[in-house]
């Protein structure tokens, strides 16, 4: 099965005009000009994961066409039959990307990043925390947004997980684009093999995209399972390949 290269550090936020977003406050995040479709903006063609492994092509981007956009209908979520990087030198990396879950809005006294969690996100955000133990994905190192709602997330989540570490806290995380997230990563150490990041849309559902040419929607606790073909967390920020294992929605378990 072929993985799919992603084009590292392009200018996909830039690429993608306000004009084609909705302006909906509802289940978004307070980023100038997006909602919660901004990420999902039509680009000429659609080549499913399928196709593109039926026909053994490698999808590229390009500064036009930043996106392979790929149909829910066809998507087949690889199996990674094994954890040994293909330079035999060490082991994959993984990459858990966490939006962080359903937040409320009914405190208007309240700035963006004070928002807390609402009744659904404080129950969405342990169950997710138990599906990492139950498909035995439980993270190394947990960042996270700052934003009172992405900082219950992933609190939650780790409680549940029985994560036993700290959980790293950075400002630079909030309504951060997928660059900041990258920029991160690449300096985690090598005993981290797994590693969570708790954040907020559009920048995940692009990073998501970025990494693996798979563009889907990306709901509030939805969690991506990323296989990353690198020894080192710095490789991260070159072209490797990089596969979505799967991509876990609340109301879809």
């Amino acid at each position: 099965m072929m993985p799919l290269r992603f084009f590292m550090r392009s200018r996909i936020l830039a690429e993608v005009s306000p004009l084609q977003c909705d302006q909906s406050p509802h289940d978004t995040d307070h980023h100038p000009g997006w909602s919660k479709n901004s990420a999902r903006h039509q680009v000429p063609g659609v080549l499913s994961l399928a196709e593109a492994q039926t026909s053994g092509k490698v999808p590229r981007r390009t500064e036009d066409d930043p996106f392979i956009r790929c149909t829910p209908r066809t998507i087949e979520w690889n199996e990674i039959p094994f954890h040994e990087s293909s330079s035999g030198h060490g082991l994959m990396k993984t990459l858990l990307i966490l939006r962080h879950a359903k937040s409320s809005w009914k405190d208007p006294t309240l700035s963006d990043i004070e928002r807390p969690l609402n009744k659904r996100g404080r129950n969405d955000a342990p169950r997710m925390g138990r599906l990492l133990v139950d498909e035995d994905i439980i993270p190394d190192c947990i960042m996270s947004s700052t934003a009172t709602r992405a900082r219950s997330t992933a609190e939650l989540v780790a409680e549940a997980c029985g994560y036993e570490g700290e959980i790293d806290f950075r400002d630079e995380l909030y309504l951060a684009d997928p660059d900041d997230y990258l920029d991160i990563c690449s300096l985690l150490p090598d005993d981290c093999r797994a590693a969570m990041v708790v954040g907020h849309n559009p920048g995940l559902e692009i990073l998501v995209a970025q990494l693996t040419g798979v563009d889907e929607p990306f709901p509030t606790a939805a969690l991506a399972q990323v296989a990353l073909d690198i020894d080192h967390w710095p490789e991260l920020l070159d072209a490797s390949p990089a596969t979505l294992v799967s991509l876990y929605r609340p109301r879809e378990l």
